[in-house]
């Protein structure tokens, strides 16, 4: 398990992009970071992890953790962002 320490943490697997078979559920081209896809995350004693699966069966369990950083320095975003036609977003609390 690895928790991430505020701010816009960052995970760097040391792994090649190839070698991921999921990311919270889903083919990791399929991963969407969007506001209203909802991850298919785990718990554990009551809180919610996301979770990589590799292809060799072995799974990574993560909070807090914003962008995923490969061996080849690709990286994917996993903070959803809002959506830049909403009016309202600059005066709502404590959305990002």
């Amino acid at each position: 398990m690895i928790y991430g320490a505020g701010g816009t943490d960052t995970l760097d697997l040391g792994v090649p992009r190839s070698s991921v078979a999921k990311l919270d559920g889903v083919d990791l081209s399929a991963f969407r970071s969007t506001p209203n896809s909802a991850p298919k995350q785990v718990i554990y004693h009551g809180t919610s992890f996301d979770f990589l699966r590799l292809n060799d069966g072995r799974e990574v369990y993560f909070q807090g953790i914003e962008r995923l950083k490969f061996s080849d320095n690709t990286i994917t975003v996993l903070q959803a962002a809002p959506n830049s036609t909403d009016p309202w977003f600059q005066q709502q609390w404590n959305l990002a």
